[in-house]
């Protein structure tokens, strides 16, 4: 509870910084590597459950 006004705080620069105006793309951004990432660890942790899960206890 002590940090929620921190968490209210830290987004507002992203806001602020933002114009509204679109400039030309030049490729990947470190965001799309980023999010790629994160979807790919995303998946393999929930392949590896399931996995998991179908896999005979052991004794």
């Amino acid at each position: 509870m002590r940090l929620a006004p921190l968490a209210l705080i830290l987004p507002t620069p992203a806001f602020a910084a933002h114009t509204g105006v679109v400039g030309p793309s030049s490729g990947f951004a470190v965001s799309d590597v980023a999010l790629f990432l994160v979807a790919v660890a995303g998946l393999w942790l929930a392949r590896r459950a399931l996995r998991a899960r179908r896999r005979p206890p052991r004794d």
